[in-house]
């Protein structure tokens, strides 16, 4: 028998979300990295887990994985330039954890993968400052930048709320979507804009995919603040966020007809708009 769009989505949702063991190997794999760095790294405090693991946004595969590496800022500060920051972080690595690792210099973190592990961690320098704010290094600015990842989570959770606890399964499915119509716009960026969205609570998850999907249409072509309030603001070139915006609405589109579809009994054709929206991450 044929599944319902509503039972469909139901199984999509869990379908979609980071593997629990893959969570916790994420955790145990950051916890070993942080024993064996502080041998190595003057000044490390912790590490954590950030980014949109932290906040309930990832999506499987969980291949990349943001951590926070916070320094003591007795020891480390915003004198030293970013690229010296990192290098400093990329050097304790490389004695850390020597041939057993890859490591790459990238624009605010290094990269790491393991040999036999098939998670990466994205490691940033953070330098705590008042108010959960750090300072991270940004290396194409030269310059170092604030993230506050407690007040974006903040900002998420009462949107999340006043979008009925739709909001975060809304922006992983919308975040699948992206991987197929529009690959090169950043999840962060979409998660921005999903922030703003302003969305109410949607009667059904299609109708909320098809909401978002409109609002991130909108929002592409707009200046969008920092969730938290402290970061610099995310704006692309004209051509950028004009090619985005295309590829969006061609998005919202096959939503609107996948609706359109079901509205009018014709299941089959209804699934067949929603597995082109989402490819075969798509149940049905």
């Amino acid at each position: 028998m044929t599944m319902t769009i509503a039972q469909a989505f139901d199984r999509f949702g869990r379908d979609i979300m980071p593997e629990r063991g893959r969570r916790t190997r994420a955790d145990n794999v950051q916890r070993h990295l942080r024993s064996q760095l502080g041998h190595h790294l003057d000044g490390l405090r912790e590490t954590f887990i950030t980014g949109s693991l932290a906040r309930s946004t990832a999506v499987r595969p969980l291949d990349d994985v943001d951590v926070f590496v916070v320094l003591d800022p007795r020891v480390h500060s915003r004198s030293t330039t970013p690229k010296a920051t990192l290098r400093t972080l990329q050097k304790a690595l490389k004695s850390a954890l020597g041939s057993s690792a890859e490591r790459r210099l990238q624009t605010r973190s290094i990269g790491v993968a393991f040999a036999g592990h098939d998670i990466r961690l994205d490691l940033v320098p953070a330098i705590p400052e008042d108010g959960g704010d750090y300072a991270i290094p940004d290396r194409e600015r030269d310059a170092w930048i604030v993230s506050n990842p407690r007040r974006h989570k903040q900002r998420l959770d009462g949107a999340d709320r006043a979008a009925g606890s739709k909001l975060r399964p809304l922006i992983r499915m919308a975040k699948v979507a992206r991987q197929k119509h529009c690959p090169k716009l950043g999840s962060y960026h979409l998660e921005a804009m999903a922030c703003r969205a302003g969305l109410a609570p949607p009667r059904s998850f299609d109708v909320g995919v098809r909401d978002l999907l409109t609002a991130l249409t909108d929002g592409v072509m707009q200046r969008i603040p920092d969730p938290s309030g402290r970061g610099p603001a995310i704006h692309l070139e004209l051509g950028v966020r004009q090619d985005f915006q295309r590829r969006l609405a061609s998005a919202r589109d096959t939503a609107i007809r996948a609706l359109a579809y079901a509205e009018a009994g014709r299941l089959g054709k209804a699934h067949g708009q929603w597995r082109h929206l989402f490819g075969g991450a798509w149940p049905a």
